[in-house]
């Protein structure tokens, strides 16, 4: 389905052949040759064959651009022939500035034909008219591919994106529009290249746009009242392009009178649909007698397309016009019956006056040109036509020229070698800092070889599970103690009870009654005693833990250091990065200050690099920079041109060289700040890899000590093992005591019997450890279970 949206045919124009064009112009007299060149053609004779290459090369980029324009009727065609136009313009632009194409030089004559009018054209001897009209396809070009893209929608592609690309396509058409009619052309120009032409194309191009934001919106189910809102600033744009096509100019041309007449259609047409749909918005909100104002309105609207469409012809610009008029249709045979309801329940129901014409809506207009100053800058011009027209400029302007870049180049070599010196004596402070920061003195990364023994103390630790070890043990004794003393308690609880029976029954006998310990049972008393054995055996174990985790406490720094040693294996086991371990116990500032000495020899490093890269980048400009080419082009004399030159480019080697400077300047003196700021705390740290060498040489006391708390840890998980199970068989034999209200003395004697093995077992985790001396720590004392000795004078048992 074709789209009722805007386009317009691109403008054709006769083919010109470049070289031949030339060779006749100045095939009567070596001087015009000569003035046109630049140079006699005696004195160098490539020159023609350098300019015929690049005349030859233009005409082929010209007949791609323009020989072609019949064929743009699809995405990929309208993309071929913008890029064309581009490279074609592009090196036209180049070529412009060295050959001079007026009545003055070679005489070449642009001919371009009317886009609606065949039989009109524009003649001029200027590339101005060339421009606007390369301008004007590129903007044609935006057209045919933006109304593409919208028949594609209409044929029923759900991909609605594309009414997005179209619509920037129309606002990139309408910009080149925007520029042309900002500059329109000079001369006698075609009719369509006249202001008020461009006014309309502008105009439809715009509208356009906003008609693909209306699509847009309806097919991505928007609210009816932003559809409503987008269809009257569509609305409106159409109304520009009928106001702007009926000037007196345009009045009397068939063509204008068919886009105002299609651009009237339209304008009522979206009228219509923002009538339609802002009623419905008003049927949602229950406001009955807007919306049938609003439906008697898209009514009479609807009268007003069928007179419209009677003038409606087929026309090159708005080829899918005629298939909105059926869509027009459809929807006014609807409006009709949407208004039989509302005017059936307005009548039955909500009895609201209906006014005499609804309340205006205010459109929105959201689109705009784009900004196409870009469009055709940025593109690769060939090289035969920089060969052919680089070289074009006058032998005395190219002698002069000579000599000013060889002046310039001193300037440059000398202010080079300065930014060379200030590079070597950054590059010394960097040498000299890094040596400080990485050398011995300053305390870079170390390595510790160590002793044998010292090794295997090291080793034995670590293979051994370290610390991480000796806090598993104790975690675990932690969690015996709790559960043994646990089950003591409710067996202290059960005993209470029996206790509180007893008195009960004394007060249902004679008064003569006593109730003492020596009333209760054998077996009731025998358990009670064990019960506070049992306890006491607790309380002094506890004595031992608290002991053995002080111990620990002490021990816990000198175990973790030598713990944390990373080692690895090249035949034997070394101790490596001793310098970390020794970070990790000076402060933080110590630390953040390397590290920013470390950071400040990076930038200082990237800032070589960049002038390094800076050095060669300016070497190769003025390589390739020629002051002949700004003579050739310039409007001012040959000496004004010269000194702007030179002295603008001195202004620019003297700041890029003064901004070094002081950049240099600052660099050096933040990283001298932050070297003395580190200096100062060189005590620090000498005094933590004293200490963690102090531990390496102590390393066989403190496994020593690793070993002798492990031990003592064992032995204290033994003993709560068998604390617990005895515990347990307490409890059992208490439950049964009070469950079954009798004596068991049986039951009794296994649980005393248990008991003895748990004294044996308490002398076990008991034993002193004498005093150890741990070189890398400072207290001492009795290390152990001492209290638990004497254990064997406190048992007693029950007979």
């Amino acid at each position: 389905m074709q789209a009722w949206t805007f386009r317009l045919p691109l403008k054709k124009s006769e083919k010109i052949d470049f070289e031949l064009t030339v060779q006749e112009t100045f095939s009567n007299g070596s001087n015009s040759l000569e003035t046109f060149l630049g140079v006699h053609p005696k004195n160098d004779e490539n020159y023609w064959t350098n300019v015929s290459k690049g005349l030859k090369c233009l005409s082929r980029r010209r007949e791609e651009a323009v020989g072609n324009i019949h064929r743009v009727t699809d995405l990929p065609s309208c993309q071929t022939v913008k890029e064309s136009i581009r490279q074609y313009f592009a090196a036209l632009e180049f070529t412009a500035r060295r050959l001079d194409f007026t009545d003055k030089g070679a005489k070449i004559a642009f001919i371009w034909y009317d886009v609606f009018n065949p039989l009109k054209k524009a003649k001029q001897r200027h590339v101005a008219l060339e421009r606007t009209c390369l301008a004007f396809n590129l903007a044609a070009c935006e057209l045919v591919a933006a109304s593409v893209l919208v028949s594609n929608v209409l044929g029923g592609n759900s991909d609605v994106s594309l009414l997005v690309e179209a619509c920037r396509q129309y606002q990139v058409a309408a910009g080149h529009f925007s520029v042309l009619c900002t500059s329109p052309p000079d001369g006698s120009v075609t009719l369509d290249l006249g202001l008020e032409a461009l006014n309309v194309f502008l105009a439809a191009a715009l509208a356009s746009a906003q008609t693909c934001m209306c699509e847009y919106a309806q097919r991505t189910g928007k609210k009816d009242a932003v559809i409503a809102v987008l269809c009257a600033g569509a609305s409106n744009t159409w109304l520009q392009v009928v106001q702007r096509s009926r000037v007196r100019l345009l009045s009397g041309d068939g063509t204008y009178k068919q886009i105002s007449d299609c651009a009237q259609y339209l304008s009522v047409f979206y009228e219509r649909e923002a009538e339609i749909r802002m009623s419905q918005v008003n049927s949602e909100r229950d406001e009955k007698g807007e919306q049938i104002a609003r439906l008697n309105k898209a009514l009479n609207l609807s009268q007003s397309l069928k007179k419209l469409s009677k003038s409606l012809t087929q026309c090159i610009c708005f080829p899918g016009i005629l298939t909105l008029k059926n869509r027009a249709d459809q929807a006014a045979v609807q409006l009709a019956s949407s208004l039989k309801i509302a005017e059936k329940e307005n009548n039955s129901i909500y009895m609201q006056t209906v006014p005499d014409s609804p309340s205006p809506i205010q459109g929105r207009v959201s689109v705009r040109s784009a900004n196409v100053s870009d469009t055709l800058s940025n593109v690769n011009i060939e090289e035969e036509i920089l060969s052919g027209f680089h070289g074009l400029v006058p032998l005395h302007l190219r002698n002069v020229a000579s000599n000013f870049d060889a002046e310039l180049k001193s300037i440059l070599g000398h202010h080079l070698h300065e930014l060379q010196q200030l590079t070597f004596a950054l590059n010394d402070k960097i040498f000299a800092f890094e040596d400080c920061l990485f050398s011995d003195q300053g305390r870079g990364p170390i390595s510790s070889e160590v002793v044998p023994e010292h090794l295997q103390a090291i080793c034995y630790i670590r293979d051994n599970g370290g610390w991480s070890r000796l806090e598993e043990m104790r975690f675990k004794i932690e969690k015996l103690n709790t559960e043994v003393r646990t089950i003591l308690s409710r067996c202290k609880q059960i005993l209470d009870k029996e206790k509180d029976r007893a008195l009960i029954a004394q007060a249902r006998v004679a008064n003569g009654w006593q109730h003492s310990d020596g009333n209760m049972s054998p077996v009731t008393r025998g358990y009670k005693q064990e019960l506070t054995r049992l306890e006491e055996q607790l309380e002094l174990a506890v004595r031992a833990d608290n002991y053995v985790s002080t111990r620990m406490k002490q021990t816990e720094r000198s175990i973790k250091s030598l713990d944390s040693f990373e080692l690895h294996r090249d035949g034997e086991r070394r101790i490596i990065s001793l310098i970390n371990e020794a970070l990790n116990q000076v402060p933080q500032d110590y630390i953040d200050a390397r590290n920013a000495v470390i950071e400040r020899l990076e930038t200082a490093k990237n800032v070589v690099a960049r002038r390094q890269r800076l050095q060669k980048t300016l070497e190769e400009e003025f390589s390739q920079e020629s002051i002949a080419m700004i003579l050739a082009s310039s409007e001012h004399s040959v000496e004004e041109t010269l000194q702007s030159h030179i002295e603008e480019q001195k202004s620019r080697i003297k700041n890029v060289l003064e901004g070094h400077i002081e950049e240099q300047k600052k660099i050096i003196l933040q990283l001298e700040d932050a070297y003395n700021l580190l200096h100062s705390m060189e005590g620090d740290l000498n005094k933590a890899i004293s200490e963690v060498q102090d531990r390496i040489r102590n390393a066989t006391s403190v496994c020593e000590s690793w070993k002798e708390i492990k031990t003592a840890l064992e032995q204290g998980m033994a003993f709560y093992q068998k604390a617990l199970k005895s515990a347990k068989q307490l409890e059992n034999g208490i439950e049964h005591l009070i469950d079954n209200s009798v004596s068991s003395s049986q039951e009794l004697q296994h649980v005393q019997k248990e008991l003895r093995k748990l004294d044996v077992n308490s002398n076990r985790y008991s034993a002193t450890i004498y005093d150890k001396r741990d070189k890398s720590d400072t207290m001492k004392g009795p290390f152990g279970y001492a209290g638990l000795s004497q254990n064997d004078n406190n048992i007693r048992q029950f007979r």
